[in-house]
């Protein structure tokens, strides 16, 4: 992972978790694989299998931990950008790609991927078809890409207040809600510092540690 050139932790505070959003497995709608299970099957073989991400994305990191998980040789197939990591998996160049629910969606749409499993608790309404990872086998998997709002820490608290409030609103309108949740496919939460603050610190612990284990840092 690239270094920032600040602390996440003690540079910023939680403020306000907008939602939450699964990455997606897919295979091309030609592909042989219809399951988490044909692709474990497939990846136990010396061979692996192939998996297009985004580097130093939670679609990367996640299937570094999956792979971890199932004793598989899942290989990242790392991309700076999603146009030729979709151009390759389209032109069936590589297998398989997780990426995020909305960036797959059109395609998913127009058969051209096939969506696997997806890496959230629970299914995300607009792939309610989709299986979960925790159900494919892996009890406790979660990897959601969330979305949030941050504050400079030390930032007054009717400062944070007013921000929360005025964007909680916002979210709230008929019409950004729609967009959110049908184009960027998020589930809503809203969640203040309260609940913000310790997802966040168990999320930066939890992917920290299997970057580290698995030799991911970089820059």
């Amino acid at each position: 992972m690239a270094k920032l050139p600040y602390d996440a932790e003690k540079d910023l505070d939680p403020i306000l978790l907008l939602g939450t959003s699964p990455n997606v497995l897919v295979a091309h709608g030609n592909s042989p694989y219809r399951t988490l299970n044909d692709v474990l099957a497939a990846a136990h073989k010396p061979e692996g299998v192939n998996v297009a991400v985004l580097t130093d994305t939670l679609g990367h990191i996640s299937m570094v931990l999956l792979g971890k998980l199932a004793k598989a040789k899942l290989s990242p197939v790392t991309y700076r950008g999603a146009t030729q990591a979709l151009s390759d998996v389209l032109g069936e160049h590589v297998p398989l790609m997780a990426g995020s629910a909305s960036l797959l969606a059109p395609y998913l749409a127009d058969g051209k991927l096939r969506a696997l499993v997806q890496t959230g608790t629970e299914r995300l309404s607009a792939l309610a078809e989709v299986p979960t990872v925790s159900e494919s086998g892996f009890p406790g998997f979660n990897a959601p890409s969330f979305w949030g709002f941050y504050a400079p820490s030390g930032t007054r608290a009717a400062i944070v207040d007013r921000f929360i409030s005025e964007l909680t609103a916002i979210a709230r309108q008929p019409d950004i809600q729609t967009k959110l949740t049908e184009s960027f496919l998020l589930e809503l939460k809203l969640e203040g510092p309260a609940q913000f603050r310790p997802f966040f610190a168990e999320q930066v612990a939890k992917w920290s540690k299997v970057i580290r284990d698995n030799d991911l840092s970089h820059g």
